[in-house]
């Protein structure tokens, strides 16, 4: 995607009525960050409902993939793509080994981070944690999903074993996937 530009951004958060504890964690890039130079990183991350510890993992989650990001981009012929799968994977781990700390069984999170970078958008993305663009704004506006979920009711709707028009439905009987 070129033209990409964000001259503001920010974030706000809501623990949303069926959790006790607001599981969501945001990272915002400083908009003079000396970073920049290797891309302007955004990030959310959910913890996963039904799992333990949900709120912890996204805070690791957004520790974890700004700062290995952006010490694999200070690494020569490390592109963007590569510094964000490893910085993922690096989150993965950290998350796992505080589970493992913790003896619990599961502790997860969703995440979706994006980059600019001279013009262009990456996006990396776990779970059903979403990315869209927005075109216009006001009335007029439109949202354009670029992301497509990493969950069992994906799959379903892959396979043809659930329609899309009931994916919300099934959400909601379901909770968090």
């Amino acid at each position: 995607m070129s033209n990409v530009t964000l001259p503001i951004a920010g974030g706000h958060s809501d623990q949303g009525p069926n959790r006790q504890a607001n599981q969501d964690a945001l990272f915002v890039e400083p908009a003079r960050s000396p970073a920049m130079q290797s891309g302007a990183l955004y990030m959310v991350a959910d913890g996963v409902g039904g799992q333990q510890m949900g709120d912890e993992a996204s805070k690791i989650a957004v520790q974890v993939i700004p700062q290995s990001y952006y010490q694999l981009r200070q690494q020569p012929d490390t592109t963007i793509q590569q510094a964000l799968l490893r910085a993922f994977e690096q989150a993965n781990s950290a998350i796992n080994h505080r589970a493992r700390e913790l003896a619990l069984k599961k502790m997860r999170t969703t995440a979706v981070t994006a980059v600019i970078f001279e013009g262009k958008l990456y996006l990396a993305h776990a779970g059903d944690a979403r990315a869209y663009l927005l075109r216009g704004h006001g009335g007029s506006g439109s949202l354009q999903r670029l992301t497509k979920d990493h969950s069992w009711v994906q799959e379903q709707v892959d396979a043809g074993v659930i329609p899309e028009k009931d994916v919300a439905k099934l959400k909601g009987r379901l909770g968090t996937l």
